[in-house]
């Protein structure tokens, strides 16, 4: 079975993503006024966050990737969180309820939700050995027990609130705290949480 390689990443200060590169590219940001918008079960909304394309996935966690489902190819990862720029959020944030978990990650047709691609980062790869933010490989101090486990579920990539530029520096509330990114292994959905450090 092929195993992910682990590639480091930062995010750039400035050069917010420009709209024709969206659509083939993995964004982190934030935008709370997409289209089609995703709330938690008991109907607060949830910012989207992050946008992966499945056909990028695949290039860099090979193993959601044999064989390639042809249906997949036109879908996108699209990872949501709890945001509130004027209250307290962190504990929404870490702790891990299964229900809200499962709302946090969907995988969809790459066009479903509309977003303000300026609020958006394309990430920098580089081989840091030492970076908490990469995509593949395994994670790091990952210390969350999930209830049902993570038997059903292929480690995604990691983002430290730390390597987000000074836009972003509250996504996760304080900067110290980590972002993990799972989907199953079906590619039916996935699991996102932050923990704090």
């Amino acid at each position: 079975m092929l195993m992910s390689t682990r590639r480091s990443f930062t995010l750039p200060e400035t050069s917010p993503t420009q709209r024709t590169a969206v659509g083939e590219s993995i964004l982190i940001g934030r935008d709370a006024g997409y289209t089609q918008p995703v709330a938690t079960p008991d109907g607060i909304p949830l910012a989207l966050i992050a946008y992966i394309p499945l056909p990028e996935l695949f290039k860099l966690v090979p193993e959601l990737a044999l064989p390639v489902p042809a249906e997949h190819h036109d879908k996108a990862v699209y990872v949501f969180s709890y945001y509130d720029e004027h209250d307290y959020f962190l504990g929404n944030i870490t702790e891990l309820q299964p229900v809200l978990l499962d709302t946090c990650v969907e995988i969809v047709h790459k066009n479903l939700h509309d977003f303000d691609h300026q609020k958006f980062f394309t990430p920098e790869f580089n081989t840091d050995p030492d970076a908490m933010s990469f995509i593949g490989g395994s994670p790091v101090y990952l210390q969350h027990t999930l209830p049902d486990g993570l038997d059903d579920y292929v480690f995604v990539g990691q983002i430290s609130g730390a390597d987000l530029p000074s836009s972003l520096d509250d996504l996760f509330y304080l900067t110290e705290n980590v972002g993990y990114i799972f989907v199953k292994k079906d590619l039916t959905g996935g699991l996102f949480f932050v923990q704090a450090t």
